[in-house]
């Protein structure tokens, strides 16, 4: 029960990074640029952070054993069809991950403050949340969390076409 409830806690301190509003000087220098031209520069400082993420020890059994970090990586059929549930390695992995990457997560939301993108993402990033809670907690395998991800993208991408 303890280590479900410092979970929860983690998650949920997770899903409040999505709800942040910044202001000072990044808000300064983003008068005058478009929600797009502000959508790309936060999706490109958050690439480049999550690249970081990606080649710690962490990153790398998370994307190689647990859920797809990118779009076209080799791995992604077979986390796709994966009915195994993590295990204890696996999951401390995944915690780790998720609180390196969280600094990327914040450097996004910076970025959208103000932005018809923000609520777009924050939908997505609560999305994932949840995922990763199901996952962390055994309610769901690695490839129901692998096709979450995957349907999560799909609705977003969609969302944001619209923007276009």
């Amino acid at each position: 029960m303890k280590i479900r409830t410092s979970l929860l806690t983690f998650i949920g301190a997770l899903a409040l990074v999505g709800c942040q509003s910044t202001s000072g000087p990044d808000q300064a220098s983003a008068e005058g640029r478009t929600d797009k031209q502000r959508f790309i520069e936060a999706d490109r400082v958050a690439t480049e952070c999550s690249a970081k993420s990606f080649v710690t020890p962490s990153g790398q059994v998370v994307s190689q054993q647990i859920i797809f970090l990118s779009r076209d990586t080799a791995t992604n059929e077979k986390l796709m069809a994966s009915t195994s549930r993590l295990s204890g390695q696996q999951k401390l992995a995944l915690r780790e991950y998720l609180a390196e990457n969280l600094k990327c997560r914040e450097a996004f939301f910076a970025g959208l403050d103000g932005t018809a993108y923000y609520a777009v993402f924050a939908r997505y990033f609560s999305t994932m949340d949840d995922v990763y809670v199901k996952l962390l907690t055994d309610q769901i395998t690695i490839g129901q969390a692998n096709t979450a991800k995957a349907k999560a993208i799909r609705d977003t991408a969609a969302e944001v076409s619209r923007f276009q």
